[in-house]
């Protein structure tokens, strides 16, 4: 039997260790609450840079396979002074692993243009072929198929004339190949590659977007004084009766699923032709009508439809070197409200490879490639401020996001590298 004494004090510590279970449960759980927002806070500051990998001269077009764990970059074998290109190297598609960054090898085929269908494993990459000194294809055009996993060319298809762009629809299995010189569309299988038929758009087609809820493909048209965005069948291919037409020309387009909303932007490069202020279009995905025109020209578009948001790339001038007075303008795909607008530093080689700009969904990030200051701007996707910039190789000029990895590639042209980001700690 204890003394009385003794017995008290060993009675309150128990007490005093009765209370602290009691209550101290919540400080250890707010303590590690901080320390997991530490945790958090030191992944977001860290430097997001996995790995810089050299590839071919002038690397400009990257498409990635998550399903193989492959990354394809197009090179040129040039690299752009000014507006014009000079030879540099052999042409190629280079192949790396998709987790580690590392160059697996080079294949040697070249274009101006890159696809991938992940679900059939299907790499496309598109060749103008000879032109005229105006950059005008000089005869029909070539897509060449890879597959994904082995790199084997399994077929090369004829399409219409300047082939610039491509977009896939993998639900109906079909990829959509816009000929730009004789405004039309190659609609090809995704499978087999093969061509299944050719359908007429307005003159000058320069982008495609595919909306996969509505199985609507949408073209983005520049004409002479004017433009449209075309709506194609994702199934068929054949045009629908819902043509947005359009007061001036347009040559960028993305679509926002969550809203059925279509964005296309006048990128203001023909001065005089098309007299009047430049603008956007807010067009709804199920009638073709123009809900909004907001007065403000755009070189290229994203969307999040996450967020509901449509960033607008602006260059003022594609065809001057000089990027003073490139901005993202931030805008709301429903209303049409300009929510923010930014400065960035975009040049020429955004508005002649039209991939300079990205969104990384999961991480709430969007990604803008700044050639001339060697760095990406990170903007926050809901309110289009500006987070971060990132410094990158040399030129960066393309952007890729895969989600299913959480990696970015920026694609630097001017050091012949690619640049491996995690989107985690952006």
């Amino acid at each position: 039997m204890l003394p009385r004494p003794l017995a008290s004090v060993i009675g309150f510590a128990c007490l005093a260790c009765l209370y602290l279970a009691a209550v101290g449960g919540d400080t250890v759980r707010t303590t590690h609450a901080r320390r997991d927002a530490a945790a958090v806070a030191r992944v977001r500051g860290a430097s997001p840079i996995v790995r810089t990998t050299r590839t071919g001269p002038h690397p400009f077009a990257v498409a990635v396979d998550a399903r193989v764990g492959r990354v394809f970059v197009l090179t040129s074998g040039t690299i752009a002074v000014g507006v014009t290109v000079e030879p540099r190297g052999p042409f190629g598609v280079n192949v790396l692993d998709a987790r580690t960054g590392a160059a697996l090898e080079t294949l040697p085929l070249g274009g101006t243009g890159l696809a991938l269908d992940s679900r059939t494993g299907r790499v496309f990459i598109l060749d103008v072929g000879p032109t005229d000194i105006v950059g005008v294809g000089r005869r029909p055009g070539r897509v060449s198929v890879l597959d994904a996993r082995t790199g084997r060319l399994i077929r090369r298809v004829s399409v219409g004339r300047g082939p610039r762009a491509a977009a896939v629809d993998e639900r109906t299995g079909r990829v959509f190949v816009v000929n730009r010189d004789d405004g039309t569309v190659s609609v090809l299988d995704a499978a087999t590659g093969a061509v299944l038929r050719t359908t007429g758009v307005d003159p000058s087609p320069r982008a495609v977007a595919v909306d996969e809820r509505t199985r609507r493909v949408y073209v983005a048209c520049s004409a002479f004084q004017g433009g449209s965005v075309a709506a194609l069948d994702a199934a068929t291919g054949a045009t629908e009766p819902i043509n947005a037409v359009l007061p001036r020309p347009v040559g960028s387009v993305a679509v926002d699923e969550q809203a059925d909303r279509v964005i296309a932007s006048d990128p203001n490069t023909r001065g005089s032709e098309s007299p009047g202020t430049p603008e956007t279009y807010i067009i709804d995905g199920a009638t073709g009508v123009v809900a909004r025109t907001v007065e403000i020209p755009g070189t290229l578009v994203a969307t999040d439809g996450h967020t509901g948001r449509a960033f607008i790339v602006y260059v003022p001038d594609p065809y001057n070197a000089a990027t003073e007075g490139s901005v993202v303008q931030t805008l709301a795909t429903r209303g049409g409200q300009l929510l923010q607008t930014v400065p960035v530093a975009a040049s020429p080689l955004t508005f002649l490879y039209g991939a300079a700009i990205a969104v990384a969904v999961r991480a709430g990030r969007v990604i803008v490639a700044n050639p001339d200051t060697d760095n990406v701007s990170v903007l926050d996707a809901r309110s289009g401020r500006v987070v971060r910039h990132i410094g990158v190789g040399h030129e960066p000029q393309t952007v890729v996001v895969d989600e299913q990895t959480a990696r970015i590639f920026v694609a630097n042209a001017g050091d012949n590298t690619v640049s491996m980001l995690d989107a985690a700690r952006l």
